[in-house]
């Protein structure tokens, strides 16, 4: 179990549970470990069990959890008693006895990221890691985007990629003006995903700026389309 008692050293963790994946990183370790297939939260929990760096005693805990099923809402005209009533709203063909429901507030901005997360998941962190910090990855990527683009007063495309889906955001100058998930299978439907974004919205292809993260191969083959890419962590 995690404590965040009176450890003077200041240590931190951070992971990431998907069902196609799992990563953390630990006071300068780091490990993303992708699996073949979808094979679910299961695994993922199952690899957290076995990696020593996560028993240690660490002052913050951070947790993204990576999953499509996830809503934008207004802050300004969200309640927490509708969340299940949203989120069956948009994803009819989801059982919802088998997710928890939660929503992410992101600060100084008219927007909360409703997501499920797996109950049996869900339990896990609470029994192993009752002390972390719970978040939907769109809502922190979304959340560093409309920060970013304040300052710089640019539009900036962001994304996430996985071996199975990327989430991309479009901000500018503090708005958020679009947010998306999509299925991929390779480098083609990445590449036609984030094609599509600036040609629809009439984006530069040199000047305007494109924020990566995750797993990403093809950075090379990526800067042949864009010319303005930056990797982040």
């Amino acid at each position: 179990m995690q404590e965040t008692g009176n450890n003077p050293i200041n240590k931190s963790l951070s992971i990431r549970f998907a069902a196609d994946g799992f990563s953390f990183c630990a006071d300068g370790t780091r490990k993303n470990i992708m699996f073949e297939s979808k094979s679910g939260f299961l695994h993922s929990m199952a690899v957290c069990l076995c990696e020593p760096n996560m028993w240690e005693n660490y002052n913050t805990v951070n947790i993204e959890i990576d999953d499509l099923t996830c809503s934008l809402i207004p802050s300004s005209v969200f309640r927490e008693k509708d969340c299940t009533t949203i989120m069956k709203f948009n994803y009819p063909n989801v059982n919802f006895k088998k997710y928890t429901i939660r929503p992410d507030y992101i600060s100084g901005f008219d927007i909360t990221n409703i997501y499920a997360i797996n109950n049996e998941l869900n339990e896990f962190i609470q029994t192993h890691f009752p002390h972390a910090t719970v978040s939907h990855l769109s809502t922190l990527l979304i959340s560093e985007a409309l920060k970013h683009s304040k300052k710089s007063e640019e539009n900036e495309v962001w994304c996430h990629i996985t071996n199975t889906h990327i989430f991309i955001a479009l901000v500018g100058n503090g708005n958020l003006l679009l947010a998306n998930s999509f299925a991929v299978n390779g480098e083609s439907d990445v590449l036609y995903y984030i094609g599509a974004i600036f040609t629809q919205y009439d984006l530069s292809q040199t000047r305007t700026p494109l924020y990566v993260k995750g797993e990403c191969p093809f950075i090379k083959n990526l800067k042949k389309h864009i010319s303005n890419v930056n990797v982040t962590e």
